[in-house]
């Protein structure tokens, strides 16, 4: 939506209702900088130097190019890419890398076909901002390891800021396109392999060339600075130029009795003088200014101005009256002006009687004025509607009926927040993770002497646990209730002398506790010869599997249930749809086609939902049921949240081998925070050892994590809801803060798209987080404030007025938590005159079941190493146990890229690629694997 008139005085005729006066200001505190390199290219270029225009800076005195770059005449530099003479610009950073916190800045455009490596920034060797094999990411080396993070892909021949920066205290990268955060990574400090910062391209003396960027660079910068950086001021080459309005803390105009007095600044130096008028568009006429037009020099353009409103009196002492000043601004000089040219400032004045216009009394101070300054930037930013702070403007006649929306049994789950997963089998006796082909002489070994499900279920309160999901069948076959399908069964144990039930035990101590009871029934079964999804390894069997696996479900849905929860792991080929409907109609269901699924896989088994995690997904994704987190979509047309499946050791099924991977309650709280921190639910296994109790260090372990979550979370120091894009919560005195906890109102739909989370501190509001999805909860961590009188969240972009239901704020004496990184295996290799160089199609088996341990999505990258020419790929399938699985491979931006969607381990997994070279055979290449 473009920002109009119109627009405004909607805003305006809104806000005007419940505040009384509305004024756009900005408050930003500006960190302090000192700028190092400023070039525009207006300079010139010859040979190995760079001679700087007027206004042009580099404080080094080292600032020169690299390779032969081209300096159009225009204000650019034109990068080749790919090639041996790296081009770019540099300059020494001996004295300030390592030392200070920076900015980087570049504004530029990329053209088509970047390379493997394809920098925008380089500092040192180290730290970058680039392409790689055509998805752009930034990060650094600390040492001994690579903390780093993706954004999204530029188009061709649009001009972006990029913005690097880098907080040396912090040890924290974070980095800006268009002023808009991308995230942050953080770890130890940064290893410098040298002092060399480059534009454009690459230098590193281990790496060699051949690493630029393919593109125009419009501007660079590099500043060092001190204090808080804010994009809305602090960035030296972005475009948006705004037009800040202070009202020094409050306005109050009333009806001919009082004037009030604005200050007008400019936020950086025009290229030219600027004209402001202001007039109002009322009618009849509601205030007068005491100027017509105000001009910002370049000389003058930092010295503010301030003009004088004065309310027009009508006689009607009882009316409220509304007005739009509209600022015109203009420059002929400096078209970054025209995106201001329609910026307005709606002011409400109101007679002299205080409390007579149904204002809540926390709305009016004693002297019946509005305090502006928790409307300050957010006004404002709604009324320019250009970047940096959004994308678009909000539209405040979308009332929210469009989006996606939780049914209550979603609701329900979601509050849930934590499950116990519970995996117990023939496994446990035979000491291994997967099952073999069915053995009945082996079931005599399950006899459990100490199985007592009351204290399953008192370890899953004790963990914090909202729900238990029990493994009824898992993919062996074998049955933990009395079945009349399958010989593989427990009655066919001694426990109990065959009449042990121990699905039927869990429900009567889950009822007993009003503990919520999901159940898996797993439609792989390798005693019936079926494999992932129940597809049959014979075709002729698959009809009669189908029959079987029916009467399985009916039997434990109608003769257990009712049931929170059903889960169809790898999702399943037989039609169930009838059979949920009947006998789980409010059941959460996990996987299942034909549009029963109401929550998905999201996508590995280490308990982490990628941020965002957004909850809905296209209808086409809920309709086939195999949907995970990189489906989600804010604008999706179903609800199907994420659940993250995790286990407390490195098996699901309990083994002699692992009780010393039990995981520690700083890994288990790092998992709460990448999967219920971003919106999602944790499925966090336990497993029984053959005594049919939980092992006790597990038991202790789990409850310790309950604990800690309590003890972080359970207490706030304060708390409040609202709704609008603003929500405020006063703190009772100062306080030191290092999380957020926001939660949205998700009955009316995910309605965040962008938010700040602001702090007052010293009566100036510092940024203290940001993100983009909310959902159901968010938690941000940073370092700990200290004197915190105030906490905000600021909606940046909503798809309709935002409803927060919680806003929290904790301080939890706790590290904050860092997101897994994974690193890539290679899987298969090509060389000159492997087959898949060749100039005819080949089919290229590549066995990737040593690689793939996990259920889990996986990125797969097809990557020449060297030579002139790739292979080129026609169709990629998945293959498990001989079945195609052309649903699981999705093609991803970037060449030879794809992402792997694993829903179970099969025997045999293969990568069934159709290749050929793409113009010769000379290329070498990497096929691989890593966890998404």
């Amino acid at each position: 939506m473009k920002c109009h008139s119109g627009f405004m005085r909607d805003l305006m005729r809104k806000t005007v209702l419940s505040l009384g006066i509305f004024v756009f200001i900005c408050t930003c505190p500006a960190a302090t900088l000192e700028t190092k390199i400023l070039v525009q290219f207006d300079g010139t270029l010859a040979g190995s130097s760079y001679t700087l225009a007027a206004g042009e800076v580099d404080t080094t005195g080292t600032f020169a190019p690299q390779g032969s770059p081209v300096v159009s005449g225009n204000g650019s530099a034109v990068l080749s890419g790919d090639t041996s003479a790296n081009d770019g610009f540099y300059f020494d950073g001996a004295g300030i890398v390592g030392t200070d916190s920076f900015i980087m800045e570049a504004n530029l455009s990329v053209d088509e076909n970047q390379s493997t490596f394809a920098n925008f920034f380089d500092v040192c060797g180290n730290m970058f901002a680039r392409y790689y094999n055509g998805s752009p990411q930034f990060g650094y080396w600390d040492g001994s390891s690579e903390p780093k993070d993706s954004f999204p892909s530029l188009t061709v021949g649009q001009i972006y800021h990029v913005a690097l920066v880098w907080d040396e205290t912090a040890n924290k990268l974070e980095l800006f396109l268009d002023g808009s955060s991308q995230g942050s990574v953080s770890g130890g400090n940064l290893d410098q392999a040298g002092t060399m910062v480059t534009f454009g391209n690459f230098n590193h003396s281990g790496a060699g060339t051949g690493r630029g960027l393919n593109g125009t660079l419009d501007a660079v910068a590099f500043s060092t600075y001190t204090g808080t950086i804010d994009p809305a001021s602090d960035f030296a080459l972005y475009d948006d130029t705004r037009l800040v309005v202070n009202t020094n803390g409050g306005l109050e105009v009333r009806e001919g009795i009082d004037s009030d007095t604005y200050t007008l600044k400019l936020s950086r130096q025009p290229l030219g003088d600027v004209t402001v008028q202001i007039s109002d568009t009322s009618e009849p006429q509601q205030v007068t200014t005491d100027f017509v037009s105000i001009m910002f020099s370049d000389a003058n353009w930092d010295v503010p101005k301030t003009v004088t409103v004065t309310p027009v009196a009508d006689g009607d002492e009882d009316d409220i009256h509304g007005t739009t000043l509209r600022h015109v601004i203009s420059s002929a000089a400096d078209p970054d002006y025209d995106a201001m040219a329609d910026v307005d400032l709606g002011v409400t004045i109101y007679d002299d009687a205080c409390g007579q216009w149904g204002y809540m009394a926390a709305d009016l101070n004693r002297d019946c004025q509005v305090n502006l300054q928790d409307l300050a930037q957010m006004a404002f930013e709604w009324a320019t509607c250009t970047r940096p702070f959004m994308d678009g403007c909000i539209d405040l006649n979308n009332d929210g009926s469009q989006l996606a929306k939780p049914t209550g049994e979603q609701v329900l789950w979601h509050d849930y927040e934590v499950g116990m997963f519970i995996h117990y089998s023939i496994n446990t006796y035979l000491d291994m993770e997967w099952d073999t082909p069915a053995d009945m002489d082996n079931l005599v070994l399950f006899n459990p002497q100490d199985l007592d499900t009351d204290e399953w279920v008192a370890a899953a309160e004790a963990m914090g646990a909202g729900y238990i999901v029990f493994v009824a069948k898992h993919v062996g076959g074998f049955c933990m209730w009395q079945t009349d399908t399958s010989d593989y069964s427990i009655k066919n144990t001694p426990y109990q002398n065959g009449n042990g039930d121990v699905l039927a035990e869990l429900v009567a101590s889950c009822n007993a506790r009003n503990m919520p009871l999901g159940v898996y029934i797993s439609p792989q079964d390798r005693f019936f010869g079926a494999g992932v999804g129940g597809n049959t390894f014979d075709p002729a069997d698959q009809e009669t599997y189908n029959a079987t696996y029916r009467a399985q479900l009916t039997e434990v849905l109608r003769d257990y249930g009712p049931f929170m929860e059903v889960w169809f792991d790898g999702n399943i080929v037989a039609p169930v749809n009838d059979i949920l409907a009947q006998y789980a109609p409010n059941a959460m269901i996990f996987q299942c086609p034909g549009g029963a699924a109401t929550i998905r896989w999201v996508g590995n088994e280490n308990g982490t939902c990628p941020y965002p995690g957004w909850n809905a997904v296209p209808q086409s994704v809920a309709d086939a049921g195999t949907g995970t987190a990189a489906d989600g979509t804010p604008d999706g047309d179903a609800w199907i949240p994420n659940e993250c499946d995790a286990r407390i050791r490195n098996t699901w099924f309990w083994r002699t081998d692992n009780a010393g991977t039990l995981k520690s309650v700083s890994s288990l709280m790092n998992m709460y925070y990448n999967s219920v921190g971003h919106g999602a639910v944790l499925l966090l296994n336990m497993t029984p050892d053959p005594t049919g109790a939980f092992p006790a260090a597990d038991v202790a372990r789990a409850a310790e994590f309950g604990q800690e979550v309590k003890r972080r979370f359970s207490q706030p120091i304060a708390e409040t809801f609202g709704e609008g894009y603003f929500v405020t919560l006063d703190l009772p005195e100062p306080n030191t803060i290092n999380h957020v906890i926001t939660m949205e109102d998700i009955t009316q739909g995910e309605r965040v798209r962008e938010y700040v989370i602001e702090g007052l501190v010293g009566g100036i509001w510092q940024t203290l987080a940001s993100g983009t999805a909310i959902g159901h909860k968010k938690i941000d961590t940073f370092s700990s404030v200290d004197n915190v009188t105030a906490v905000r969240i600021r909606t940046m972009q909503a798809a309709a007025t935002p409803i927060i239901r919680q806003l929290a704020v904790y301080n939890t004496d706790a590290s904050t938590y860092e997101p897994p990184i994974h690193p890539w295996q290679t899987a298969d290799q090509w060389y000159p005159d492997h087959p898949a160089t060749g100039t005819d199609w080949y089919v290229w088996d590549i066995d990737v079941t040593a690689f793939v341990n996990d259920a889990a999505t996986y990125e797969l990258l097809f990557e020449k190493t060297s030579g002139t020419d790739d292979i080129e790929i026609q169709t990629l399938v998945f293959v498990m146990d001989g079945v195609e699985r052309v649903d699981l491979v999705t093609e991803l931006s970037g060449q030879n890229y794809y992402r792997i969607t694993v829903p179970g381990i099969a025997d045999n997994m293969l990568l069934r690629a159709t290749v050929r070279g793409s113009g010769g055979s000379s290329s070498y290449g990497d096929v691989k694997l890593r966890l998404e």
